[in-house]
């Protein structure tokens, strides 16, 4: 499995999880407005579920990205000038 394709998936599950962790707190709060149950309790129990998952998705990309230090990626050249420019500009 090639580089690109190992980080492709780790940002994957990465996302996944986060988005599985946000689900989450959302169906609380969606129980909490179907019980009409707003309180200090549900407010501050959605706002940890939401802080963690936000956590645990940065820690991860923090991992994923300290497992890549000190690879070099070279990315083909481009030439950044718009087409109606390009004969203009040697590259």
């Amino acid at each position: 499995m090639s580089d690109t394709t190992k980080r492709a998936a780790s940002i994957t599950e990465i996302y996944a999880t986060l988005v599985g962790r946000v689900d989450n707190a959302i169906s609380v709060l969606e129980q909490i407005t179907e019980q009409q149950s707003f309180d200090w309790y549900h407010i501050i129990q959605v706002t940890e579920m939401l802080k963690a998952a936000l956590l645990e998705a940065e820690e991860a990309y923090i991992q994923a990205d300290e497992e890549r230090e000190g690879r070099l990626i070279i990315l083909p050249h481009t030439n950044p000038a718009p087409p109606e420019y390009r004969d203009l500009i040697h590259s």
